[in-house]
């Protein structure tokens, strides 16, 4: 299964050929932490997708998935060499995301 994703931040865009059907999402990083990277599955499913994504602590950026799945799991590695997983973060529920981590606990803020 592939995964195919658009990424703006800073005025830097980067897509993929294969995109259809994409849906937009907001992404903060409120994890303490800058973002090195990030990865993307469907919820259920076993293959990540490299997210081109990387963000200083308090900084956003914008996703773009390339289905209507609501569904998705996020995994980021952080500028400290731990990884966080976002498990089942519903993309139908709202425009951002506040990606959160507080004490070995991680969850997503919805708006």
């Amino acid at each position: 299964m592939e995964l195919c994703f658009l990424i703006v931040t800073a005025g830097l865009a980067v897509a993929s050929p294969l995109m259809a059907a994409p849906a937009s999402i907001a992404l903060f990083n409120a994890t303490g932490d800058d973002i090195r990277s990030m990865e993307a599955r469907k919820t259920g499913t076993s293959d990540w997708g490299t997210v081109p994504y990387a963000a200083r602590s308090g900084t956003s950026g914008a996703a773009t998935l390339d289905n209507e799945d609501c569904a998705w799991d996020f995994r980021v590695t952080l500028a400290s060499g731990g990884t966080v997983t976002y498990p089942n973060v519903n993309l139908c529920e709202a425009q951002l995301l506040t990606l959160r981590r507080k004490d070995g606990v991680a969850w997503v803020d919805y708006d």
